[in-house]
């Protein structure tokens, strides 16, 4: 893919004031989640595309689309470019790709490094060679997602509950289903698993505990439903790649 110029990158914030679109650009426009959980009505899909952090969606030039935060906030960024067009989205009419669901941990540090050189007005061949690669990994065109209202209401229910929600039977019990049904059908919606995405949604939340709130290390664990602090902390940091304190620290990045 030749990356022709790259025209803004920037970082933000969706909360129930501050929406997503609706827009329509005339160029490439790469938006990740950082944080949180968006959901997205892109170009002429029937259902929403539903992205929980660390992910994000790659728009094909002159697709409308708009969305909204459906975790307290989500904290994203957005990457404009102009490109020949790309196989991911050109294929069968396609508007839109998703990357690799395993890439994803590696593509929002490649991210974070494009926005930073991007601030520091690094050599614009090193960006556009850095874009290059992470655009390479959005490898297929999105399938329009068979979406559950009942399981995007289970998820957000949960999501502001994380303190009562001990385990997938509690999300599923939310809708009035068994657990081995809720994983059949989130499947059907999400591009990951279920128990997946609970843990997206406990780390998000505590990520934001950690930089937005003075609260202990053991109170965050037990507000995003963890009994004991040294789980709490040893999932954090195989999900994040640094422990909850270390986090603190740096967690305004993208404030």
């Amino acid at each position: 893919m030749k990356i022709e110029s790259i025209l803004r990158c920037a970082t933000g914030r969706f909360d129930k004031r501050h929406v997503v679109g609706p827009s329509t650009w005339p160029h490439f426009d790469l938006l990740w989640i950082h944080r949180g959980t968006v959901t997205l009505k892109i170009g002429d899909t029937s259902e929403p595309v539903i992205l929980t952090s660390p992910t994000g969606v790659l728009i094909a030039p002159n697709t409308p689309f708009n969305g909204k935060a459906i975790t307290p906030f989500a904290l994203a960024s957005i990457c404009h470019f102009e490109a020949d067009r790309h196989e991911a989205v050109r294929q069968d009419g396609a508007s839109f790709a998703l990357p690799n669901p395993d890439e994803c941990p590696a593509l929002q540090s490649m991210i974070e490094l494009l926005h930073r050189n991007a601030a520091r007005q690094m050599e614009t061949s090193v960006q556009k060679h850095l874009l290059r690669s992470i655009i390479e990994c959005f490898l297929s065109p999105a399938v329009p997602q068979h979406h559950s209202g009942k399981i995007l209401r289970a998820w957000t229910i949960a999501a502001q509950n994380l303190q009562g929600i001990r385990t997938l039977t509690d999300v599923a019990a939310i809708v009035g289903m068994s657990e081995s049904g809720f994983r059949a059908l989130h499947r059907k919606a999400f591009p990951t698993s279920a128990g997946r995405h609970l843990l997206a949604l406990r780390m998000n939340e505590a990520a934001r505990l950690l930089g937005a709130s003075g609260d202990t290390i053991s109170q965050i664990a037990r507000l995003v439903g963890y009994t004991h602090p040294e789980s709490f902390s040893h999932a954090f940091s195989k999900f994040y790649g640094a422990a909850p304190r270390d986090y603190r620290e740096r967690a305004d990045r993208f404030a």
